[in-house]
């Protein structure tokens, strides 16, 4: 990025407030490090509705 000319930076939409998500929430309590899932497992947040 020292380099680039351009950066362009994607975002999702927060699912609870709907301001730019750059966090994404794990819903479940499946421990695995590695877990395939769509919307029943994940959802985009922002800073504020993230919860660690």
């Amino acid at each position: 990025m020292a380099e680039a000319e351009y950066v362009t930076k994607t975002l999702a939409i927060c699912i609870q407030c709907g301001e730019p998500a750059n966090f994404t929430q794990r819903l479940t309590k499946d421990e695995r490090q590695i877990l395939i899932g769509e919307t029943d497992i994940y959802e985009a947040r922002c800073r504020r509705c993230f919860k660690s």
